[in-house]
C-alpha cells in the first residue's frame, strides 16, 4: 500500500484520492490497500493469472447474457461496494439493481458478488470478505470461484435472513441464483480455463471457528 493515512479515511476521501490512480484499491476499515497483483515470473503463477483473469471474464460474460432485458446490470471490479462508511469492496463480478448509472464509481444495490480466489489472497477472501458481503442488506447470493479446479462455493440468504452454503463440485452440477430465477453452468464459468497440476483447495463446508449456517 502506498501514500499510507494517518487517520482512518471517509468514503469520500477515498474516491477522490482513488480517481487519480490507475491502480485499483478496497478501502478496508479507513485504509487503503492495493489489489494483489499475482505474480507473472513462474509458469505455473502465469497459468493461474491466465485462469483468473478467464474466469472473471466468463462471469461477467455469462451474467450480461442472463440478464438481457431484465433491469438487472452485470458489474465487474473497476466498480465498488460500500460495506459500511469507510469500507469499500471490490468483488470480480456481481450484479446490481439500482438506478443505471455508468459512469459511477459506487455499485449501487447489489444482489450477487462472485470472487475469483488468487494464491495471494484466498485466505483472506474466503474467510474476510464473505463475513463483510453478508452485512450488505440488498445482497442474496455470494460466490467463490476456485481457479485451480471446477469448484464453487455458494451462500445464498434466505427467508429471515439466514445464509444457507452450498458446495459445487465438478462440471455435473449447475451453479443456481435462485433469487433471479437462474443457473451458471460450470462449463460456462471455465471455459477456455487451464487448470495447474498442483491444486490447493481451500473451499470447504464449513470454516473453521464459523458456526454451521445450513439449514436443515
Amino acid at each position: 500500500m502506498s501514500d499510507p493515512a494517518i487517520e482512518p479515511w471517509t468514503t469520500a476521501q477515498f474516491l477522490a484520492w482513488q480517481s487519480a490512480r490507475a491502480e485499483r484499491y478496497e478501502l478496508v476499515s479507513g485504509v487503503p490497500v492495493r489489489l494483489a497483483a499475482c505474480p507473472n515470473s513462474v509458469v505455473h503463477d502465469r497459468i493461474v493469472i491466465n485462469v483468473h483473469n478467464r474466469i472473471v471474464i466468463n462471469m461477467i460474460s455469462e451474467l450480461t447474457g442472463y440478464l438481457f432485458d431484465s433491469g438487472f446490470r452485470a458489474s465487474g471490479a473497476d466498480r465498488g461496494i460500500e460495506i459500511r462508511p469507510g469500507h469499500i469492496r471490490r468483488p470480480d463480478a456481481g450484479i446490481e439493481c439500482g438506478p443505471k448509472n455508468p459512469g459511477a464509481f459506487m455499485v449501487v444495490s447489489p444482489r450477487v458478488v462472485a470472487e475469483v480466489l488468487s494464491p495471494e489472497t484466498r485466505d483472506f477472501e474466503t474467510f474476510e470478505k464473505l463475513a463483510d458481503y453478508q452485512q450488505i442488506e440488498s445482497l442474496d447470493t455470494i460466490i467463490f470461484v476456485e481457479p485451480n479446479a471446477p469448484w464453487v462455493a455458494v451462500w445464498s440468504r434466505e427467508r429471515g435472513g439466514i445464509w444457507t452454503h452450498k458446495m459445487v463440485l465438478g462440471f455435473d452440477q449447475d451453479v443456481a441464483i435462485p433469487s433471479l430465477g437462474f443457473e451458471l453452468i460450470p462449463d460456462d464459468i471455465y471455459q477456455h480455463s487451464e487448470f495447474p497440476d498442483k491444486n490447493r483447495l481451500v473451499l470447504t463446508d464449513q470454516h473453521p471457528g464459523q458456526q454451521d449456517q445450513h439449514s436443515e
